[in-house]
């Protein structure tokens, strides 16, 4: 047996998933982060992901995307759901701007919506939001992860072919607009807003996240335990675009004590900082802010102001963020942030 099959048999002897380090994002209760639990936590609403839009199994039409949840999108080989949250002149506008919003482990796609349901109408920048519900990915058909992160095979990855269709489905319909894709997420989502960053940073005109990672930044071998640091495999970042990322971390306490696994500390409050140097050498302006409030979202839902602000501000091709001249919104006043130049500019 490989030492990676030797890994996973480890893990899964333990009765724990890889993602485990994700406590869920904000606001989850013991039971939506505790890795014994049921792994299909989803409510009545959220229904199998290989049912078709009526239950069944027919595939879903693009003209038939609407308001809500929305079932059975063919990609990557499987029936995929989402939920769609519309500005309310959809049909008469556009094309659209279009933000991703990827939840934490365990964590209800009904209830994480909720964050970034009553920005869609801002009057900065109206957006189509989307919350993708998680695949239940398994490694090795064992250890069910939410979201496929550990390894990001661009013409592999079943998030990334999930991300491609939604895309196209809402082009098709509604128009996108190419300049205003953006992605944001927290922990386990943060990581698969991050993957997206890798593989598809072409595509992303700027991105944010809560306690993310980089599975890609070679920090991770010194920042991680070695048994997380084994399964991961992602591709060198190579993209031209250089887009600018706002990352919120949770200070020293952000930290995911993983008690399954002996109490193995994962520091999130390292990969945060670390990721935002690997972003500077690489070309890209980040904003880092620790709201100081440990691992999850400060608060019920994501900062509107704060995120608005910053997605409209940093459309595709702005690879010099006017936060660097203009200084950073008022908006960012409440957390602890610095605005990270470039090591390129």
């Amino acid at each position: 047996m490989t030492a990676r099959l030797l890994l996973i048999a480890a893990l899964a002897a333990v009765g724990i998933a890889w993602s485990g380090c994700d406590d869920g994002g904000g606001g989850e209760t013991d039971a939506d982060t505790d890795a014994d639990a049921d792994t299909d936590t989803d409510t009545d609403s959220d229904t199998d992901a290989d049912a078709g839009p009526d239950g069944g199994s027919d595939p879903l039409s693009c003209e038939d995307l609407q308001e809500g949840w929305n079932y059975g999108l063919e990609a990557g080989g499987l029936m995929r759901n989402f939920i769609l949250e519309l500005p309310e002149n959809v049909d008469d506008g556009g094309p659209w701007p279009v933000v991703f919003s990827w939840h934490g482990i365990y964590v209800d796609t009904e209830e994480y919506h909720q964050k970034i349901a009553p920005l869609v109408d801002n009057e900065t920048m109206p957006f189509i939001g989307v919350t993708p519900d998680d695949s239940e990915y398994s490694l090795m058909g064992t250890i069910t992860i939410d979201w496929q992160v550990e390894s990001a095979d661009p013409e592999a990855n079943i998030e990334a072919a999930l991300f491609d269709e939604i895309l196209a489905c809402i082009e098709q319909k509604w128009g996108v607009d190419e300049d205003r894709v953006h992605s944001i997420g927290m922990s386990l989502g943060g990581i698969t807003t991050d993957l997206l960053g890798v593989i598809r940073g072409d595509t992303l005109a700027s991105i944010a996240t809560y306690s993310g990672a980089y599975g890609s930044n070679p920090a991770v071998e010194d920042d991680w335990p070695a048994m997380l640091v084994d399964i991961i495999e992602w591709p060198a970042m190579e993209h031209d675009n250089l887009y600018t990322q706002l990352f919120f971390y949770g200070g020293e306490d952000d930290i995911y004590e993983w008690e399954e696994a002996g109490g193995m500390e994962i520091p999130f409050y390292l990969s945060n900082p670390h990721d935002s140097e690997y972003l500077n050498g690489l070309g890209h302006d980040t904003i880092l802010c620790d709201h100081g409030e440990g691992h999850e979202i400060p608060g019920d839902a994501y900062d509107g102001d704060s995120i608005i602000d910053f997605f409209s501000k940093h459309p595709m091709g702005t690879h010099v963020s006017p936060y660097g001249t203009d200084g950073l919104p008022a908006s960012l006043d409440a957390y602890d942030c610095s605005f990270n130049v470039s090591s390129l500019d």
